[in-house]
């Protein structure tokens, strides 16, 4: 509105009022905004605000404009040419954290400030400073696979979650991420943008994707690795050893099969409970490996327990053991014909226990009358014809003498 008064003029319009004298004319500026806001800005996002400059005078208006900060941009008139009276000059004032793809940001996450400077020819207001205000945020996403939860620090600023996925809009460059199983599962591993078992710790900007894994799978533990066996001697049986195993998942755990495998199975004996069991959560069962070597030297070998673990389905624990030589086995199918004084005694070879036989002891009794061969048969001379003696035969070898055979009685004849 123009008020014209004697002696003078006072122009006022919209924010600006200017005194002048008589008739004289002027250029006043005036503006839209004098805090551009622009909210939460996405990382790697622009976002974009209007504003205008008003030549509320009655002189053109000649101005530049000008920004402070490498975040922020725009677009304008031609500001070549001044304003008219009554008339304005439009800008797109934008934001871009990543100061629109051009070399580095110019900061990370968090509060952005700036200036938008307006010069003119106003000379009362030849300058006008426009606060530009920002936030840049990045986004996190979690998906939660099985039965558990994630906690997230700080606190989203926002957050918006559908099916087993969540996304949280974040202002600060560090976001850590806790896991919690429930009490039927147990927390597997972090997958994408995270891996391991511990917390997850994220630097953002960029935006970030992690998944949470939780089972309910069976998992089998064993209480070794290996079993070794020292020395024993061959045909004979060691002490029994004992693997335990349990089940450290959250369902059935079912034993298919335990036996021995690998170059010397046989030397191994698998005993126990375990073969075909179900174990629930937190069970147990007992497997026995019993070492009965049959010849000299290292033997090995392997204990298979197969199971419905899916990490490990066949599960291998290793198996050895030393052969040592022994003294000779009985004896077999021994049996005694009379003669004229005398008895032969026929039998089958001994096991040399490791060391070759080197000879054969034959016995009668009463009497303790012996005699000494290479093999089958042997005499024993020096008995009474008409008694009855009982006779049995024993293997030597560089290890000592065994045990001797079952007895059989023989009565030479008359």
């Amino acid at each position: 509105m123009l008020r014209f008064m004697t002696g003078s003029v006072r122009l006022v319009l919209g924010f600006a009022m200017l005194a002048v004298s008589g008739l004289a004319t002027s250029q006043t500026v005036s503006v839209s905004n004098s805090v551009l806001f622009f909210g939460n800005v996405p990382y790697g996002l622009t976002e974009h605000r209007p504003f205008t400059i008003f030549n509320v005078g009655s002189a053109p208006l000649q101005f530049s404009a000008s920004l402070t900060s490498p975040s922020h941009r725009f677009t304008s008139c031609d500001m070549s040419v001044p304003i008219p009276p009554g008339g304005s000059c439009h800008l797109d004032v934008m934001f871009s954290a990543t100061n629109f793809g051009l070399g580095s940001p110019s900061a990370t996450l968090g509060a952005s400030t700036g200036a938008l400077l307006i010069v003119s020819n106003d000379p009362n207001n030849p300058a006008i400073v426009v606060e530009l205000l920002a936030t840049s945020t990045a986004t996190v996403a979690w998906t939660v696979s099985g039965p558990g939860s994630v906690s997230v620090t700080p606190v989203p600023i926002s957050q918006s979650c559908a099916a087993s996925t969540c996304t949280g809009v974040f202002r600060d460059a560090t976001v850590v991420l806790a896991a919690t199983s429930s009490s039927s599962a147990h927390f597997d591993s972090w997958g994408g943008d995270c891996s391991g078992t511990g917390v997850c710790i994220l630097s953002i900007p960029p935006g970030r994707t992690v998944l949470a894994t939780f089972d309910t799978l069976p998992r089998m533990e064993t209480s070794a690795t290996s079993l070794r066996f020292g020395e024993e001697s061959v045909g004979e049986m060691g002490t029994p050893a004992l693997i335990t195993v349990s089940n450290s998942g959250f369902s059935a755990l079912n034993i298919a099969d335990v036996q021995a495998a690998g170059a010397h199975d046989t030397d191994f004996e698998v005993l126990g409970n375990c073969r075909g069991s179900s174990i629930p959560q937190g069970q147990s069962c007992d497997a026995v490996v019993v070492f009965v070597p049959s010849a000299l030297g290292m033997r090995t070998g392997s204990l298979q327990l197969t199971s419905n673990d899916p990490t490990s389905p066949i599960r291998s624990i290793s198996l050895s053991g030393t052969g040592a030589a022994n003294v000779p086995g009985m004896p077999t199918a021994v049996a005694a014909a009379g003669g004229n004084k005398s008895a032969s005694l026929s039998f089958g070879p001994a096991t040399d226990g490791g060391s070759p036989v080197l000879s054969y002891v034959a016995r009668c009794l009463p009497g303790e009358i012996t005699a000494t061969g290479a093999g089958s048969p042997i005499v024993i001379t020096g008995l009474s014809n008409g008694s009855t003696y009982f006779c049995a035969v024993k293997a030597a070898n560089a290890v000592g003498e065994g045990a001797f055979s079952d007895y059989v009685f023989v009565k030479p004849p008359h």
